[in-house]
């Protein structure tokens, strides 16, 4: 059989891929340290009893794809992890090495697309495929996902150190897929970023109702945030639900603990509902915030991702699939370029 026959015939076999049981728990930790060690995103997925306790909750639904010994050598996760619990994340995932090159992540992606679309409580997925390769980007293309945009620094160079391809941090490439549409919902787009947006909505067949943002600050309230540090990516992330003349000083603040703390960037998602998304997004320019991603539903409401690096941005080890992402990524290059450097 020559080379290429053997590739083709690697890349039809299917495998049995089912939900979580929990004797699967015991046997995921393992599957995981052979291409992480012990430094993957998340320290849960070493922990057996972390994984029955998210899929007995719904945090997080697991589906294995077992070899013939009805063992793992797969794992996929539909994920709760943004504000809103109606969109998922598709998470945690990994092969086995003696299982690559045949099509095994292509299949757990579609597994998952299938249990999702069956499950009226949600309603889209987000992928966030590293870049450091692009096989999760390509298999995620496929499953017609869209890139909306990036996390630039998002995972440190020390959770990379078995498949480490540079010498900083490794950005990921956010990836959508829309499995019901909101067109009642009124999105106010901000005048930097409007025209790229709405190419993005294009992309994703999403229908919105688009208002004009031309109110100031609120002053008749306070803003309402929610500021998680999450300390293993170095990484604070700024959720604002809504926007108040005192965000620029609250924003700087949370700004300003992150570098005491010695995190290396700072996300903030902003939701579109406010006639002040424009005065905020310019504020937040001002303040060195740069665009990152279009979130649909991200809580609930849609959401615009913007961000900033301590110190220089990294830039450095991107490859990306689609020529769409290559061209975003130049975009947020460019946006980028122009902020101020946070030393």
């Amino acid at each position: 059989m020559t080379e290429a026959a053997s590739q083709a015939f690697k890349e039809q076999i299917k495998y049995d891929i089912d939900r979580f049981s929990p004797e699967d728990a015991e046997h995921l930790p393992s599957l995981f340290r052979k291409i992480y060690g012990d430094h993957y995103l998340t320290d849960q997925v070493y922990d057996p009893a972390a994984f029955r306790r998210a899929n007995a909750d719904g945090s997080c639904q697991s589906l294995i794809a077992r070899n013939d010994h009805g063992l793992p050598v797969g794992h996929l996760g539909i994920v709760q992890s943004a504000p809103y619990t109606g969109v998922r994340e598709l998470g945690q995932g990994v092969v086995d090495p003696g299982h690559r090159t045949q099509g095994l992540l292509g299949q757990l992606i579609d597994r998952c697309v299938d249990v999702s679309d069956r499950d009226p409580t949600c309603c889209g997925l987000f992928g966030a495929a590293l870049t450091n390769h692009v096989f999760s980007q390509r298999a995620l293309w496929k499953a017609d996902f869209v890139d909306v945009g990036f996390e630039i620094g998002f995972v440190p160079a020390r959770m990379m150190q078995i498949e480490a391809t540079g010498a900083g941090p490794t950005a990921t490439v956010l990836q959508y897929r829309a499995m019901d549409d909101a067109p009642a919902q009124v999105s106010y787009l901000p005048s930097a970023y409007s025209d790229l947006m709405l190419a993005l909505y294009d992309q994703l067949h999403l229908t919105r109702a688009f208002a004009t943002s031309d109110q100031p600050l609120d002053h008749a309230g306070t803003s309402q945030i929610e500021v998680v540090d999450l300390p293993r990516f170095d990484l604070v992330r700024i959720n604002v639900r809504r926007i108040g003349a005192d965000l620029p000083a609250r924003v700087a603040a949370a700004t300003a603990d992150a570098r005491r703390n010695r995190r290396t960037m700072v996300q903030l998602a902003l939701a579109l509902g406010s006639p002040c998304t424009d005065a905020a997004v310019e504020a937040m320019r001002e303040a060195g915030f740069w665009f990152g991603a279009l979130l649909p539903r991200w809580m609930d409401q849609d959401a615009l991702l913007m961000q900033r690096a301590i110190g220089e941005p990294w830039f450095g080890g991107v490859e990306l699939f689609t020529n769409d992402a290559k061209a975003l990524l130049r975009y947020v290059q460019q946006d980028a370029a122009r902020q101020p450097v946070l030393a």
